[in-house]
């Protein structure tokens, strides 16, 4: 049982999009129809849960990095889908108002950035389902807090990560920790966030780096001091590019700064400016007017049951 549903809007919104194309008016309404599906079967799964909704503003990691997610419009076929899903967006918070759905938001973060301070005050009393496809957000795993991915591989298929708790953690991802967790996260670099990894290091390779030398430093003097004799046999392939990390300050600083984008804790991330909170009861006359508007035929034809773990909560 859960609490809390802390979900990541456009984590959902963009997969919603990219799901069977609906128009109205010439206009897509496929995402905004799969966020309100999504979140309705999340709050029909969870009955006695509250659903919270975050949504990014500005990422404070742009006055870090300035290139942070350069290169996503470079593919015309991506930019034009985020272009139809932003166009969508104002009316998916809209629609959520007024299903009664929390929604949070601050001007200098990424909904995972409110998620983590979120998840890391709650007492421990209190559990919580973290919603989202993005995996970073599996650093923020702990006893009372678990990582669900909702969204579904084409075809439908479910992903290889479903359901990630306190207790599956390490099987799941490898790491025995949070800490080691995102120091393979800065190894491997994010492509979706253009952060270049270290070259040569890839997702086999990082758990057992991380896990031969739990702090980065000790790699590098460790290799600096005894060269080859300092890397272990399971490691011995990956040995000249090892020791190109470790004579490297720039793929040093490369990985501080991937691992400091990437770390979910105080220590990293800023104060929020504007956080704001947007939070009214269920307005079924309202809703019903903009599903009429919208065309989604299927929610009017059973609108008081479609609508039912709504008008239940409020």
């Amino acid at each position: 049982m859960t609490d809390l549903i802390l979900i990541d809007g456009n984590s959902l919104g963009f997969a919603a999009q990219s799901g069977p194309q609906l128009q109205m008016n010439g206009k897509p309404t496929q995402a905004i129809f799969g966020v309100m599906r999504s979140v309705r079967l999340l709050c029909d799964e969870n009955p006695n849960a509250k659903p919270v909704v975050f949504w990014d503003g500005r990422s404070w990691r742009y006055d870090h990095f300035t290139a942070y997610k350069d290169g996503r419009e470079k593919d015309p076929k991506a930019a034009a889908a985020r272009a139809e899903y932003k166009a969508q967006r104002p009316t998916i918070g809209k629609a959520l108002t007024l299903l009664g759905v929390e929604q949070q938001m601050a001007f200098n973060m990424e909904a995972d950035d409110l998620i983590a301070l979120v998840s890391r005050e709650l007492p421990s009393s209190v559990k919580a389902t973290i919603v989202s496809g993005d995996r970073d957000l599996l650093q923020l795993v702990k006893e009372n807090v678990d990582w669900l991915n909702p969204i579904r591989l084409p075809g439908g298929k479910l992903p290889k990560l479903l359901r990630v708790t306190h207790e599956t953690f390490a099987e799941d991802t490898g790491y025995e920790n949070a800490s080691d967790f995102v120091k393979g996260k800065a190894f491997l670099g994010d492509a979706s966030d253009n952060l270049v990894g270290v070259d040569g290091i890839g997702a086999k390779s990082a758990p057992m780096v991380v896990k031969t030398w739990p702090d980065v430093r000790d790699l590098i003097n460790d290799i600096t001091l005894r060269g080859d004799a300092a890397i272990p046999a399971p490691l011995s392939r990956y040995k000249k590019k090892l020791k190109d990390f470790a004579a490297s300050q720039e793929a040093q600083r490369r990985f501080l700064m991937n691992f400091k984008l990437m770390r979910l804790t105080p220590q990293f991330i800023p104060d929020p400016v504007k956080w704001v909170t947007v939070n009214k009861p269920f307005d079924p006359k309202e809703f019903r007017v903009l599903c009429q508007e919208l065309g989604f035929v299927s929610i009017m034809k059973d609108f008081d049951n479609w609508t039912r773990v709504f008008s239940e909560r409020s």
